[in-house]
């Protein structure tokens, strides 16, 4: 039987994948099982070599455009629990990572299924699809998950007490 995919999981294996490339403008789709990350033009104009860098990333179909499937999320995963020293560490909110982790803890805990989400500087735009089959869009200032965030955190803080 296939283990159950979480998004919280998933998206942050996708910002540690993009975090070294300084990604943080960018389009994300969800497409069956794998995911295609484009830089938006704000990244572009705000960082020109952006573009460029992306050109180096495994699994690319065209320029600016990163395709992360399952193999490539665990992978990711993986390396990065090899890499950490103190699960119990406070960590910061507005890494990529981070972000993108309480953003599927979000879409997790509501049960809903995503479709697309829009990174910008001080905003993120979800589309999903809720439990009745329903299209949904949210637009929502990034400080808008810091409390699930926080809550998170302190989960993660007393199971490893």
């Amino acid at each position: 039987m296939e283990a159950t995919r979480h998004y919280a999981d998933d998206l942050r294996a996708i910002g540690q994948s993009v975090e070294p490339k300084e990604i943080n403008y960018f389009e994300l789709k969800r497409l069956g099982s794998s995911f295609t990350l484009r830089s938006t033009p704000e990244e572009a104009d705000l960082f020109p070599r952006t573009l460029s860098r992306l050109r180096i990333l495994p699994n690319r179909s065209a320029a600016g455009v990163l395709i992360i499937d399952e193999s490539e999320l665990d992978r990711v995963t993986e390396k990065a629990r090899t890499r950490r020293s103190n699960p119990g560490q406070f960590t910061e909110f507005r890494s990529i990572s981070n972000l993108l982790r309480t953003v599927g803890a979000y879409l997790d805990a509501n049960e809903l299924e995503l479709v697309e989400l829009h990174k910008r500087a001080i905003s993120i735009t979800l589309l999903y699809r809720d439990k009745a089959g329903c299209d949904r869009k949210e637009d929502r200032p990034i400080s808008s998950f810091y409390r699930l965030f926080l809550d998170l955190y302190g989960k993660r803080i007393s199971s490893v007490c």
